[in-house]
């Protein structure tokens, strides 16, 4: 009796529970590749609206300050005293936390919110020649101090306008340090020639911008995202093109750094039920 029932034992298992056994194992691996895709990619949505989001608000600020120097300009062509239309603008100073300026059509500084000695060493040829012919808007960024600025300029009559601003304001503008909340996720803008303008969490190395993608596809005006192979796992690279000065956007993060402890814990849910 007991071998007939050890019998049965075994054709049960072998005809019965095994094969379920190894169906259902089959079903809960699949279901966990399923949850991984599903978590993989709604960070990848996720990030591309943060920066889409992030680039527009960058841009809506570009925008304000080349009104904000136009506005100037008219401003200061007609009153009597540079000195005085620069000091009744002192509203705008924050936006320009680099400073701004009144030059005449020759070079001359004719007032200004920060040091003469400023102005002195920063590039403005031959971009001023560009202000003096009618051709506002920005600069090349550069350096300064070790920090990316930016420069915007205008031209109204005999009054030439230079306001020039740090990139890290506008990375604080766009909320960009609320976006990027874990550690090991980074966002930076890069200019069209390279240059880190200004990055929030780690930038990627100096050697590999030219090749970075998401860099290259927003200076192209691409918009969207990509997972890309690491070190430390897949990361989900999102970016933007910033408009008018045609800069790059880029968030990049480990996905799964995204993810929540108790979405992890419900990955294994199909094993434990094995």
């Amino acid at each position: 009796m007991k071998l007939r029932v050890g019998g049965l034992h075994l054709q049960l298992l072998g005809l019965i529970i095994l094969p379920f056994s190894l169906v259902l194992l089959a079903v809960a691996l699949a279901g966990i590749r399923i949850h991984q895709q599903a978590m993989r990619q709604l960070v990848a949505e996720r990030d591309e609206r943060s920066a889409r989001a992030a680039a527009a608000a960058i841009s809506e600020q570009l925008h304000h300050r080349e009104s904000a120097v136009r506005g100037l300009a008219r401003h200061a062509s007609k009153a009597g005293s540079p000195v005085a239309a620069l000091a009744e603008s002192s509203f705008l100073f924050p936006d320009f936390d680099g400073g701004l300026a009144i030059f005449d059509p020759q070079g001359r500084l004719l007032a200004s919110s920060v040091s003469v000695e400023t102005w002195s060493i920063r590039p403005l040829h031959p971009w001023f020649a560009s202000l003096v012919a009618g051709q506002s808007g920005f600069s090349e960024p550069f350096a300064e101090a070790g920090e990316g600025v930016g420069m915007v300029g205008s031209r109204e009559g005999e009054t030439v306008i230079l306001g020039v601003f740090s990139m890290r304001s506008l990375l604080r503008a766009s909320l960009l340090e609320t976006v990027v909340a874990s550690s090991e996720a980074s966002a930076y803008l890069v200019s069209p020639a390279g240059l880190v303008l200004a990055s929030v969490g780690p930038s990627p190395p100096e050697e590999t911008l030219s090749e970075h993608p998401g860099i290259q596809a927003a200076l192209r005006g691409e918009i969207g995202s990509h997972f890309l192979p690491a070190a430390d796992g897949e990361h989900v690279v999102a970016f933007s093109p910033i408009q008018p000065t045609g800069w790059a956007l880029v968030l990049d993060e480990p996905w799964q750094s995204v993810i929540s402890p108790a979405l992890q814990v419900s990955q294994a849910a199909p094993l434990v039920l094995v």
